[in-house]
Parts: structure tokens; sequence; C-alpha cells
């Protein structure tokens, strides 16, 4: 997975995302690396409400704001918050909030940088934890969150998520489900009224991730559903599926109701 700096920096930064998550023990351990051109340093990610080491040093807030001009997608965005992590003589990155304005994958991140004498180390422990994830392959883990990007109408709009015809996740703003998966094979996700079905292989030892939301006036998307794009218009609902990294990162920022559920 590489990300490329837009600015010309001649720095390169590795960044390792640790995701640790309540509700299921070891299940949400995850190492991810992520390489730009160039030589340079490394940049370990942490995600919100991380229990942090004790010897870090604040070293300053970060804020990637810029969007105009600029490619503002969340890899993008996530890139520049470790080169300036790096340019404040930190190491160690952790996101505290994120926004996609009008959902239209134009993103906003802030953090705190850090910086520890002992990054090898915590690199190090970090790997090993890589391998306990998911009790060693036993399941799999489908995260079903809804950011609270809006404010009013739209986060307060209550919506339904449905797995396999059966388990039905009501779900508005700032609302996350985790489902432990125990077998393999297909899953299916609907929206309401079957106005969207995704259709996931699941894997044991894999986290996957689903984002859903309201669409806002205005806002004219196109959904990728099976072989067909579905036009999504006005305040309906839809959902996505989201890599591991952006799914991680931004389902730690999801915390006024999370529920676990077992399948």
């Amino acid at each position: 997975m590489q990300i490329k700096l837009t600015s010309g920096a001649l720095t390169t930064i590795f960044l390792f995302f640790i995701l640790s998550c309540s509700g299921f023990r070891g299940v949400c351990q995850e190492l991810v690396s992520v390489m730009t051109d160039g030589v340079g340093k490394e940049i370990l990610i942490l995600p919100y409400s991380y229990n942090l080491d004790s010897a870090l040093t604040e070293k300053g807030n970060i804020k990637v704001t810029k969007v105009k001009k600029v490619s503002a997608d969340f890899k993008s965005q996530l890139a520049r918050a470790a080169e300036q992590t790096a340019e404040a003589g930190g190491n160690v990155f952790m996101i505290s909030r994120m926004r996609d304005h009008n959902q239209k994958g134009k993103y906003k991140v802030w953090g705190t940088a850090y910086y520890t004498g002992d990054f090898e180390q915590v690199k190090t422990r970090a790997i090993a934890k890589k391998t306990e994830k998911l009790e060693n392959g036993k399941y799999a883990y489908l995260v079903v969150y809804r950011p609270s990007y809006r404010s009013g109408f739209n986060d307060d709009k209550r919506m339904v998520v449905t797995i396999n015809d059966t388990l039905k996740l009501e779900m508005k703003g700032n609302t996350k489900y985790m489902i432990r998966l125990s077998k393999e094979g297909d899953l299916k996700i609907a929206g309401e009224n079957d106005l969207l079905v995704q259709h996931l292989h699941v894997q044991l030892g894999k986290t996957y991730y689903v984002r859903p939301y309201i669409n806002i006036p205005g806002t004219n998307k196109l959904i990728r559903s099976g072989e067909n794009n579905i036009a999504v218009s006005k305040r309906q609902p839809y959902f996505e599926t989201v890599d591991d990294l952006q799914g991680a990162l931004e389902s730690s920022l999801v915390n006024l109701i999370t529920i676990t559920k077992k399948m």
C-alpha cells in the first residue's frame, strides 16, 4: 500500500497503524504499513483513545485542513499529517478527529504529534501484536460504523442495515456495530428496501468495514452495487465498503454507541 506525497519532500514516511478497540479482547489489533518514496523516517499512527505509553512526549497539535487544489482523499491527508508530525520532531501521531465535508471524499484530519526514544521496541511490540489479532484466525469481524459528520437532521435520521436478511442494525450518526463472525463464506449486506446490496466473501482472520450514511440533499452519488451503479439522491440512506486503514482509524472515532454481536 503506497502513498506518494505531492509536496516534493525528500522524506520517506512509514505509517505504522495499531488499532486497539474495546468489546472483544484482542480482536482489533492490527499493524498496517504505508510507504512513500524517498529516504527517511518512521511514523507510528495511533487511533483515537489508544492507551498512550507514559514515555511519550507531546510535540504539538497537527491539523491537515487544506482541501482545495490538492489531493484530499483520506490516505493523502493522513500522509500529510505524518509529514507534519516528522517536521514537529515527533515519530508518533494520534488521530483525534476527521471530517469528510458533505461526504465528497475530501478529508480534514486533526491529531497530536508525540516523540518516543523507544521507537524500535514499540514497533516490535506492535508487530508481535499483529500475529495475535482475531484469536489467530479463529474469527472474522465486520465493523459497521456511521460517522457523525453533519450536525442536525442528517445525523439524527435513523437508517437500517440488514446482514444476511436476518440481523437488522438500526443506526444514527456516531453509532458502531462490531460483529464477530465464526464462519467463512458470503455475507449479504443490504440497505433499506434493498436499494443497495453488497456481498462480502468473508475469510477468518480478517476485519471488514462498512460505512452507512444518509445522503445530503443536492449531493447526487453513484454507489457500486454488484454489477450496477445506483444513483442515490435527496436524503436516501446508502452504505459503502471502506478499506482497512481508513475503516480502522475512522471507526475508532465513532464512540457514542458501540454494540457488539455474534453471528
